[in-house]
């Protein structure tokens, strides 16, 4: 698949949320040497470049730029995002994360999302196979509560499975969130199950 059609597929995917966009660096280029990941049952990467940049002009707010960049364990984006991660996902439940949960994170592939610099939201997406891609975790910073920041996450992390040949985007949810999923596209394929004391159930788009 070449360059163009990357572009093509991520912009078909990114189109439900009705704003433009353009694909720049930080320097406000276009990129033409964009990051991949293998499918393999752990996700890797095989750029030099350590981040993917995507600059989102939105409407009436083409001011507030968003990033949206791949990180790697050993940066200071990464400790970040761990603690926001363990802050909305773990600590209300009383609870950690544990060693195997944190050895499981060198099998992902990390995004951020970020409002000027700051960091707004994070995914950790995994491969199940060759042909499922999904999300391990996804976390919003509270501040960006409501800002749909999980729909900019979501299309990007669809639009990155589509170009890397997975044909699905799969994850666990609350039931109680299901609608907004299902507007989405997202369709429930198994049946609820408990976890922290909360009904989960798991969803997958067909890309």
């Amino acid at each position: 698949m070449n360059k163009r059609n990357f572009i093509l597929l991520f912009f078909s995917g990114m189109s439900i949320l009705s704003f433009s966009f353009k694909i720049t660096d930080k320097n406000n280029n276009q990129i033409i040497d964009l990051k991949r990941f293998e499918m393999q049952d752990s996700i890797v990467t095989n750029s030099k470049k350590d981040t993917i940049p995507e600059r989102f002009g939105m409407g009436n707010e083409a001011e507030k730029a968003l990033t949206i960049e791949q990180i790697n364990q050993q940066s200071e984006d990464y400790k970040i995002a761990l603690e926001i991660r363990e802050q909305v996902l773990r600590v209300p439940f009383g609870l950690t994360f544990t060693e195997e949960e944190l050895a499981s994170d060198s099998l992902g592939i990390h995004f951020v999302i970020k409002d000027a610099g700051k960091l707004a939201g994070t995914v950790v997406l995994k491969a199940k196979g060759n042909t499922i891609c999904t999300i391990d975790q996804i976390a919003i910073t509270p501040s960006y509560t409501g800002q749909n920041i999980t729909g900019f996450l979501l299309r990007y992390c669809e639009g990155y499975a589509r170009t890397n040949k997975f044909q699905k985007l799969s994850f666990d949810i609350k039931t109680s969130s299901l609608t907004f999923y299902e507007n989405l596209g997202y369709l429930p394929v198994e049946e609820e199950f408990y976890k922290f004391g909360m009904v989960y159930q798991r969803v997958e788009k067909v890309l």
